[in-house]
């Protein structure tokens, strides 16, 4: 009886130092957290793509197009660059027109910028138009200039948001890529002519795409990138007018004389045209007329003798 309580006893020990190990390993090893799931990953892609603007990206991946990453909500979304289109216009005018004109084809050069067209014209007074194109950075500061060259008859800048417009094409010019590295595999996986055929007509048309939002894109950074101003100078000087001398009495004399010798010479002239053409007709006519005469007179002489 009492070697069976000794080994209760035995089996009671070793389970309780059983479940001292088990605590003592289960402390010291953590256990390993759950694995992700499909649900919890998506795709980072770019949100811009370089036109020579920065380029933009959500996340943190910057060596790939598209990667997977776990996602964390404790990582805010980074917030978007705005993409603004700047334009302004300024009317000037000046009694130092030309000096003005040389000043405004200096500003752009000096800016990195670049004269995008200009034109003179003079209506009672000369009228000089320019536009400029001046980088976004150097558009308030290039302005001001231009204000300050001669006395501003009006002056207003615009600045339009293009940020959705921008990242919106971003992101269709990005889905038709793709899709147009996807066609191709299929192109090279097709076995029939109808289904290549298909395929071909497809990534045609997916090409086009790409074509109108990248001329799109490229538009719209160049715009963002160097923004437009706009500037006309008036001409306010008094220029006085040439005298003109009038002509004396021997160059009136002299004028008449010469205006009554030249009518003499176009009647001349004209009457000479007349018989040159009119020589003929004259000619044949005066010759029936003279027969005539000469038949008449003989039937009197005879009539006369009888």
């Amino acid at each position: 009886m009492r070697r069976k309580y000794v080994m209760m006893l035995v089996i009671l020990a070793a389970v309780l130092l059983l479940s001292a190990c088990n605590r003592d390993n289960s402390e010291s090893f953590p256990a390993a957290p759950p694995m992700a799931t499909t649900d919890q990953a998506f795709v980072v892609q770019n949100v811009a793509v370089d036109y020579g603007l920065s380029r933009q990206r959500f996340g943190t991946a910057t060596t790939a197009d598209t990667i997977i990453v776990e996602s964390t909500a404790a990582e805010p979304e980074p917030q978007r660059q705005r993409h603004i289109i700047q334009t302004g216009w300024a009317e000037l005018e000046t009694k130092y027109f030309d000096d003005t004109v040389q000043s405004l084809r200096q500003i752009a050069p000096a800016a990195n910028g670049y004269i995008e067209s200009e034109s003179l014209a003079t209506r009672g007074r000369q009228i000089f138009n320019i536009t400029l194109r001046i980088p976004s950075e150097y558009f308030q500061d290039v302005l001001l200039q231009i204000e300050n060259l001669a006395d501003v008859r009006h002056s207003r800048q615009s600045a339009e948001d293009v940020t959705d417009q921008f990242y919106d094409t971003t992101s269709r010019l990005a889905t038709r890529r793709i899709e147009e590295n996807r066609l191709l595999a299929l192109i090279e996986n097709a076995v029939y002519v109808s289904d290549i055929l298909d395929l071909e007509r497809r990534l045609s048309e997916t090409r086009m795409q790409i074509e109108m939002y990248d001329a799109r894109l490229t538009h719209m950074a160049n715009q963002i990138a160097y923004s437009t101003i706009h500037v006309t100078v008036f001409d306010i000087a008094v220029h006085p007018m040439p005298t003109i001398a009038g002509p004396t009495l021997g160059d009136r004399i002299g004028g008449a004389f010469g205006d009554s010798v030249s009518s003499v010479t176009r009647g001349f002239q004209g009457f000479a045209v007349w018989l040159a053409g009119a020589i003929i007709p004259l000619v044949v006519w005066g010759g029936i007329i003279f027969g005539v005469y000469k038949l008449v007179r003989r039937v009197i002489k005879a009539r006369v003798r009888t």
